[in-house]
């Protein structure tokens, strides 16, 4: 089920938080994988189905460690612009539905790229709280065990540092700062980009691995996307019961 509202992690205790990666498979996902496995932490990878069609054995990896594997779309499009453009949203999930549900669990996690979930203006209050997205996929009748959107509530903009060639320990202070200044909820990176060029630059697994240690020095603690309160409430609710 699709709500019109954004569910993210606000509602964590202070000095926790919830990693999760974007736009991937990419190149390093698997050792990424691996190194949070390493470190305990469970994180959440929201695939962009054209990129794991490229990568058969990232998504076998992710789940062999423990990782949670959410949709992204196939083609990472910004679904408000589709649905006004008269694109078909419902074909975005599906294709890559059909990949990661051999490794998904009971309730199927969803991303959408951007944030695209609703028009950035509007002229009044109800029409601010509608997601044409929700509607959509809802309508389709496709998604009942699907849960979103899944957004976030902190980022350092680490894909911007590697367009603009920053250094990781430039990416390793904004994420830091950003933490210190929110203190709880879903952090949001990326494994990879939507372009080829970006993707090559990436620096993110280099990023986590410094940010992590100095995190858990912080007395950060870490949980995984279901042990968020609100996440895990829509999850046990049945499918019926869930508002829209």
């Amino acid at each position: 089920m699709f709500y019109h509202h954004d569910i993210d992690g606000a509602d964590l205790p202070d000095g926790t938080v919830c990693l999760t990666y974007d736009d991937g498979p990419g190149e390093h996902t698997i050792e990424l994988a691996r190194y949070l496995n390493e470190q305990n932490i469970q994180a959440a990878f929201f695939v962009v189905g054209a990129h794991a069609a490229q990568c058969s054995d990232a998504l076998q990896a992710l789940h062999a460690q423990g990782h949670l594997i959410g949709n992204h779309t196939y083609t990472h499009a910004g679904l408000v612009d589709l649905l006004v453009s008269g694109g078909d949203a419902v074909w975005e999930l599906t294709q890559t539905d059909a990949l990661i549900r051999p490794f998904a669990e009971e309730t199927l996690f969803f991303r959408p790229p951007y944030g695209s979930w609703r028009p950035e203006t509007a002229d009044d209050a109800h029409a601010a709280g509608y997601s044409i997205a929700a509607e959509a996929l809802n309508h389709s009748g496709r998604f009942a065990d699907y849960l979103g959107p899944i957004m976030w509530d902190v980022t350092g903009g680490d894909w911007g540092c590697w367009e603009r060639r920053e250094s990781v320990e430039d990416a390793v202070r904004r994420y830091l700062d950003e933490i210190e200044r929110v203190r709880r909820g879903i952090v949001l990176m990326h494994d990879s980009s939507e372009t080829p060029e970006f993707a090559r630059r990436n620096q993110t697994f280099e990023l986590t691995k410094r940010l992590v240690p100095e995190l858990k020095r912080r007395g950060y603690r870490f949980v995984g996307l279901k042990s968020i309160p609100a996440i895990r409430r829509l999850s046990e609710a049945a499918p019926c019961a869930r508002p829209v």
